[in-house]
């Protein structure tokens, strides 16, 4: 732990909330395979986040950093949805 103090205590716990990036993707996920149409997203870009959420769940796993690991394990799995979805229906 870097400190004691009440603001790293408070950036510590406000890492937890992480976890809404990786949900705040899904509707996208969701209306890619509703629509069967992904023809307005770029291959290119979610393949990118892809690779990097695949390196953050690596790094944050080798450090031992669940605020790291964690949120970005699942940005993985709903990046890697959406880009099986553009590559069906892009």
């Amino acid at each position: 732990m870097p400190g004691n103090t009440k603001l790293v205590r408070t950036v510590d716990h406000l890492a937890y909330l992480s976890v809404i990036v990786p949900l705040m993707t899904i509707p996208q996920f969701i209306t890619i395979f509703a629509h069967h149409n992904a023809s307005n997203l770029s291959l290119i870009t979610w393949g990118t986040y892809l690779v990097s959420a695949v390196y953050w769940t690596t790094y944050g796993w080798l450090h031992k950093e669940a605020p790291i690991w964690f949120p970005n394990s699942l940005m993985v799995l709903v990046d890697i949805g959406v880009v099986v979805g553009i590559l069906l229906y892009g």
